[in-house]
Formats: structure tokens, C-alpha cells, sequence
């Protein structure tokens, strides 16, 4: 029989998800030396000599209606200077200008980077960067001086060198996501629309991964490219340009891909607020309902979802974890800008063009002498929050696969198994301001997952056997079918429970985190 925590489910479901995850193909490769290398770029950055107003950790971002002095230079000349700046924040019609703002303190929002220019000397991009320690979001926020006047942008954070990394970036991924396999090499990308008329270009990451034993001269690169999308259609009646204002398009390990497009469809979304992640869910769910084929096991807690009146997503994930791939978000309260990934999240149909360079720096995650190539943190930074040290480990008792025969002629074919779990081996930054108040985990099957419970409470048993017959004519073939029902669990999902240290001002205190795992295996 099946364990307790698991639902059950009928074998024709898995072996035909089974069958359907082998179609996939492999995607190509890049190796690390080129990524390296085309990363390896000398002067990335404006010298911050010490005493440089924008190496202050007191400047203050949350000051309502501030005109701000910046300078640029676009081509290494003279700084010309720019008055009376509004940051994003409190400029009318940003996707970042909200009523309840999420920017504070007191939400977990630090200052990391900062280049406003000066009179004698200033980056062709103003910008600034903040770090939120709660969720492991990097904010990057570039003054559109310029005025380029692309369609679109698009943002590439990786890390400089691969020989000095951390494992910041593992929250995103869906393959490598642990210290022990963590990708060095990997991309995230994130897409906005490039605001024109000296507007602000903004781009989130999450950096939710935590490492204790990050390389000490560890230093991230970031890119920005114009982007061509004007023959960019998406399925449905949805608006392209409110798409990625509310649930701006992101993606992982990029250069995987064999195409951008390609990459943005498989990605992730920061959803402005609940009703951004119920449009691209609802869109979702149409194109099943669609299908003449039976509906997908996820569609009717979906359909719950979309029918409530709740204002956070967190109550439902969990039980749509394996469709969604990763989520963190607040438990009771509204959207904060929140990460979330699920198959088919949006399709996008036609060409993205990269058309331009646009700007590019190095950024050191560690603070110490100001150099010429690469920025550094204006105060010490608590980067990331959690990780997984090694993949979760199933342990498999019990297990039995194949067909027996006697002489030639098959008698019976089986396939059992016990499972449980070994409990996770996981690091949480003790300086990120956070207590894990409960770490819960799930076994997913083809057809959903199980309740979440305490990795002791976990288990499955999977039993099934096929009969073999003759007939007159010694005939072999299949004839009586059974077994306890359900399937084998693939994968392994994680809820995390955190509560923040102290009073927030608008995020929830207490949030969830849900992310799936493939696992290893252990025969006993």
C-alpha cells in the first residue's frame, strides 16, 4: 500500500509521463572556458576613489519626491550632469512606483552599489543596486541617460570568472541547485522594457542561494543589451508590454538554450501581485481545457486558486509543486515582487534580436580597497539565504524491476520499491535576519505530490506485477494486471517556512518557499 502522505494515482499516468519526459531533448552546451573568457573584460567599472559620495552606506533611496544630481558620460568625456532625478520608486507609471512600496529597510532592503557620477567623473549609466536579505533579490536600477530607445532589454548577471564563485545562483536552477553541483558558468537573464526619455531600466535576480564558502574574490558580471522584440507575439489575447511590466520574463542557464526565446519560455516571472500571477495561470489553464485530453493532475488546484479570493499564491503551491518548480512569496499578504516558475508559463512566439550593447560592470560580493575593473559593496552584504549541500537522498528498500521467464517463456513481469527519505543536509545564513521555522518536504510523482511533512514522516510503497499467459499454441502474452497502485516518486520537493527576525513594514514576516529537487538515490 501506498504510504499515508501520498494521494493515489494509477500507473498508465506515470509510465505515459514517463514516455512523454523522454522526448525531451538535450540542449547544447557551452563550455566554461569560452564563458569565462567572454566575461574576462578589463575596466568595467568607474574608479571609486576613497571619499567618493557614491561609496556612502547612509545614502538615502526612500525619501518621497528627492531630487537626485547625477552625472554621465557616454563616451568618457566631460560628466554632463542631470537635475532633480526621481528614483524609480516615485516615478509616475514604473512598474516599481507602487502604493505600498517595496524598497524599505524594514522590509530586508539594503544598499549594495551605487555610481551617480560626480562633476570630474561618471559611468555612461548612473545606477544603483539593492540587496533584499530576506528573499535574496538583487535589484539593479540603471538611469536611462541616453535615451536609448529600444523595445525591450535585457539584463545577464553570471559571474565573472568561473574559477571564483558562490553558490548564490542555485535557487533558480532546475537541475544544479545544490553547493555540491552548483553550475559556475550558469546566466540568469531578466527582461524589461527600456524606459526612453531618461527613464529607469531596472532588472531583479534572485541570489537566494547560500554559500559559507564563497570564493573570496568572487565577483559578478553584468550585461545589458537592447533588445529587438517588435515580431514577438504571445499565445492568447495577453499585451506583450503588460506582460513584462507585471510579470517581467527571467530565465536560467541561458546559454543552454538554443535560442532567447527558447530561454524566456522556459523561465521564470517576477509577478507583480496576485492578479499578474493568476493572468499567466488562467492563460495556462485555457490551453488545457483546450486540449480535447484529459486535463492535467494540476488544473483543478489551479482552477481553486484562480476561483479564491486569496491575495497570496502560498496556500496553493504546495499543492502544484512539480508543475511549479520554485516559489518563494509571502503567506497571508500580497505579492512582493515574487519569484515563481511553472511549465508553460508564458509562450512566446517569433524573433528576439539582440541589437546593442548597452552597458556592462564587474561587482565584487565583498567590500575592501576600491579598484579600477570592478565595483564593491558599500557595506558588508549577508548574501543569500539557504541551500541544499548535496542533492536530497531517496532511500529504496524493497526493489524489484523486470520480468521473470522460464525457459523463454515470461512468466510474470513486476516493479516494486519502499521509499523514504534521508533527512536534507541544508546551511542557513545566520545573518540574513531570518529563522527557519520548519523545513517540510514532499515526494512528487507524475500525477502531483504528496502533503508536506517532516522528512522522518515521509514514505511510499509502490507494488505492481503483470501476469503472463499461454494459450493453446504456447502463446505468450500479457493477461492479468495488479498491484497497490500509484507510481515511483522522480523528484522531491521542499517548503521552507521563515519568519523575519523583526517588524516588517509592508512585506509578510512569515513566508514560504517551495522548490523542487532531483534527487539521489540510494539502494538499501
Amino acid at each position: 500500500m501506498m504510504g499515508t502522505t501520498r494521494p493515489s494515482a494509477h500507473r498508465a499516468m506515470a509510465l505515459m509521463g514517463i514516455l512523454l519526459l523522454g522526448t525531451a531533448q538535450a540542449a547544447p552546451e557551452q563550455s566554461q572556458s569560452s564563458l569565462s573568457s567572454r566575461r574576462e573584460r578589463p575596466d568595467n567599472s568607474r574608479y571609486l576613489p576613497p571619499g567618493d559620495p557614491n561609496l556612502s552606506p547612509t545614502w538615502d533611496w526612500t525619501v518621497i519626491g528627492a531630487g537626485h544630481t547625477m552625472y554621465y558620460s557616454p563616451n568618457g568625456g566631460t560628466p554632463i550632469p542631470l537635475n532633480n532625478v526621481q528614483l524609480p520608486f516615485f516615478t509616475s507609471g514604473h512598474p516599481l512606483a507602487t502604493d505600498e512600496k517595496d524598497m524599505y529597510p524594514e522590509d530586508g532592503w539594503m544598499l549594495v552599489y551605487r555610481d551617480f557620477g560626480t562633476p570630474t567623473s561618471a559611468p555612461a549609466m548612473p545606477f544603483f543596486a539593492l540587496y533584499n536579505k530576506y528573499k535574496g533579490t538583487l535589484r539593479f536600477m540603471y538611469y536611462n541617460a541616453g535615451n536609448f530607445a529600444y523595445s525591450a532589454y535585457r539584463a545577464e548577471l553570471s559571474f565573472r570568472n568561473t574559477a571564483a564563485t558562490g553558490g548564490l545562483m542555485t535557487f533558480t536552477d532546475t537541475a544544479k541547485a545544490t553547493l555540491a553541483d552548483y553550475d559556475k558558468a550558469k546566466q540568469d537573464d531578466f527582461m524589461g522594457r527600456m524606459a526612453i526619455n531618461q527613464g529607469w531600466a531596472w532588472a531583479d535576480f534572485t541570489l537566494f542561494g547560500y554559500d559559507p564558502n564563497a570564493h573570496p574574490d568572487a565577483k559578478l558580471h553584468l550585461e545589458l543589451h537592447g533588445l529587438n522584440i517588435s515580431d514577438v507575439q504571445l499565445e492568447g489575447q495577453l499585451n506583450l508590454n503588460q506582460v513584462i511590466d507585471s510579470s517581467a520574463p527571467a530565465t536560467s542557464n541561458t546559454n543552454a538554450f538554443s535560442s532567447l526565446l527558447a530561454a524566456y519560455n522556459a523561465g521564470h516571472k517576477y509577478y507583480k501581485d496576485v492578479n499578474a500571477q493568476k493572468a499567466a495561470l488562467q492563460a495556462r489553464v485555457n490551453k488545457e481545457l483546450q486540449n480535447p485530453a484529459a486535463d492535467p493532475w494540476w488544473v483543478s488546484v489551479a482552477q481553486q486558486f484562480l476561483g479564491s479570493s486569496v491575495v497570496s499564491a502560498a496556500p496553493y503551491i504546495g499543492a502544484m509543486i512539480g508543475f511549479v518548480k520554485f516559489f518563494i512569496g509571502g503567506k497571508t499578504k500580497p505579492a512582493r515582487r515574487e519569484p515563481m516558475n511553472f511549465e508553460g508559463a508564458l509562450k512566446m512566439t517569433g524573433t528576439i534580436t539582440t541589437a546593442q550593447q548597452i552597458d556592462m560592470g564587474d561587482f565584487a560580493l565583498s567590500t575592501g580597497p576600491t579598484a579600477p575593473d570592478f565595483y564593491r559593496p558599500v557595506q558588508p552584504i549577508p548574501w543569500g539565504v539557504f541551500n541544499l549541500t548535496d542533492k536530497p537522498t531517496m532511500l529504496v528498500s524493497g526493489y524489484a524491476s523486470g520480468c521473470y521467464d522460464d525457459y523463454g517463456k515470461i512468466l510474470y513481469c513486476e516493479e516494486a520499491g519502499d521509499y523514504a527519505l534521508a533527512p536534507p543536509a541544508y546551511v542557513v545564513n545566520p545573518n540574513a535576519g531570518l529563522t527557519l521555522k520548519s523545513i517540510k518536504t514532499a515526494f512528487i510523482f507524475h500525477d502531483g505530490p504528496s502533503s508536506f511533512v517532516d522528512s522522518s514522516q515521509l514514505s511510499a510503497s509502490y507494488y505492481w506485477r503483470q501476469d503472463w499467459c499461454s494459450d493453446w499454441y504456447s502463446y505468450n502474452y500479457p493477461c492479468y494486471e495488479y498491484g497497490s497502485g500509484g507510481s515511483r516518486p522522480y523528484s522531491v520537493g521542499l517548503e521552507l517556512t521563515f519568519e523575519t527576525n523583526a517588524p516588517t513594514r509592508y512585506a509578510d514576516r512569515e513566508f514560504v518557499v517551495y522548490k523542487e529537487y532531483p534527487p539521489t538515490e540510494l539502494y538499501q
